[in-house]
């Protein structure tokens, strides 16, 4: 029988689809990847008691610290200490996991204010589920203009994923040394990191499947890796199943036959299938066509 998480056993309707999505958000606890799998659950759902802004006892509840006290008399906490016995993961050691997972002293922060839209700094220090520490940025020879309250998106990067989170300032220090204090984000999203910069564009193309199926596709962008694909056939459901096929197209007056596609992902925008999918076997000539053309297309815009 397959272990509950914290949402199915509490049915408090935050999880994604869940009923209580709408007036209060999709809990923090369904969508943490850095605790996915700890204790056999999924993202936070088996660690709820370390992720602040949960939704229990009919009310949100606030910092980690600050819960922990009624999450130890949780029934479901309980329960989870009971399933996992001696491998049951506590408080500390997921804290640990989650800190050293993402964050690094000297780790470089862009941060984006209302008034300021992208200003770096880096990190100095945290203490988890309370605070983190950047230096003060400064332009100009001045110090930024911010205040307790501001808020504010950082983002970073850190191997090959973007992270960003949503927090607030909660105090300025100018001395003895210039420094941000946030509040610590309940919640750090975490995407892939193009290394290639994509365009959007509008390329007629044709998609062969190994069992001979040709469908007729749209280039909706393109980067030097890959591209995202728009079905333009209803008869094209299902196909995002399929993990390869190729795929024929022009650009600069030349055609390129049968490159290879690996699928990495499939989505539906405004009712239509897309699908993304890498470049598997370009060879050397396809790359000089494809680099002149996003070469052409990057002086185009800018």
């Amino acid at each position: 029988m397959a272990k509950l998480n914290c949402w199915e056993f509490k049915k408090c309707g935050r999880e994604p689809g869940g009923g209580k999505v709408a007036e209060f958000g999709i809990c923090p606890t369904a969508l943490e990847d850095r605790t996915d799998g700890v204790n056999d659950g999924k993202h936070a759902g088996r660690a709820c008691w370390v992720i602040a802004g949960t939704f229990c006892g009919g009310k949100i509840q606030g910092t980690s610290a600050s819960k922990l006290d009624t999450c130890m008399n949780c029934d479901f906490y309980k329960l989870v200490l009971d399933e996992e016995k001696l491998v049951f993961q506590n408080t500390k050691e997921i804290q640990d996991r989650m800190t050293k997972q993402i964050f690094s002293v000297g780790l470089p922060l862009l941060l984006k204010t209302q008034k300021y839209k992208d200003v770096w700094t880096h990190l100095t220090g945290w203490q988890t589920n309370e605070c983190l520490i950047t230096h003060l940025p400064f332009k100009g020879g001045y110090p930024i203009d911010v205040h307790n309250n501001d808020k504010c998106t950082v983002s970073f990067i850190k191997e090959d994923s973007a992270f960003l989170f949503e927090t607030e300032i909660i105090h300025v220090q100018y001395v003895p040394f210039p420094l941000l204090f946030f509040k610590y984000p309940p919640v750090i999203k975490k995407t892939p990191f193009r290394r290639n910069r994509r365009f959007s564009v509008n390329i007629p193309a044709k998609l062969y499947f190994d069992e001979g199926a040709v469908v007729d596709v749209l280039i909706a962008d393109i980067s030097a890796s890959g591209c995202l694909l728009r079905m333009l056939s209803e008869d094209a459901a299902g196909y995002e199943t399929v993990k390869s096929c190729r795929l024929s197209f022009s650009i600069l007056n030349t055609s390129l036959e049968n490159i290879g596609l690996a699928i990495k992902n499939t989505h539906k925008h405004e009712n239509i299938e897309m699908l993304g999918a890498e470049f598997s076997n370009l060879n050397s000539e396809h790359q000089k066509i494809i680099k002149s053309f996003l070469e052409i297309l990057g002086e185009g815009a800018g």
